[in-house]
């Protein structure tokens, strides 16, 4: 019931609502740049991007990700685009910082992140 009447607000607000499969998509794990899954700790609350271009929000990546899933699958051209334009907005908000970075064996991310 609570499904439905928040698919009827979402078409109604010109929307819809998605069914994902969230388990195969993995998408606290998942990585657009290398198109690799790698399982983290859950307080490890930033993404290093694999190509080392910067840091971004774990959720607000998730996200992210979840908007540009196609038929509950990733596909790399699409979010490459989706991911070009919503780079500067994420910039700009603080959620993605430009900065290079990396994770030391002990888990930690090398690059000073705002705090949460």
């Amino acid at each position: 019931m609570f499904v439905e009447q928040l698919r009827r607000k979402a078409e109604s607000a010109g929307g819809e609502l998605r069914d994902l499969h969230t388990w195969s998509l993995k998408m606290s794990q998942y990585d657009h740049t290398t198109e690799v899954y790698a399982r983290k700790p859950l307080s490890q609350r930033w993404h290093v991007l694999g190509d080392g271009s910067g840091v971004v929000q774990r959720d607000i990546y998730s996200a992210f990700l979840a908007r540009c899933v196609i038929d509950n699958t990733h596909h790399p051209s699409h979010l490459e685009a989706m991911w070009a334009a919503q780079k500067p907005v994420l910039l700009q908000t603080g959620w993605l910082r430009s900065e290079s970075a990396k994770i030391e064996p002990s888990g930690k991310i090398t690059v000073v992140t705002p705090s949460e």
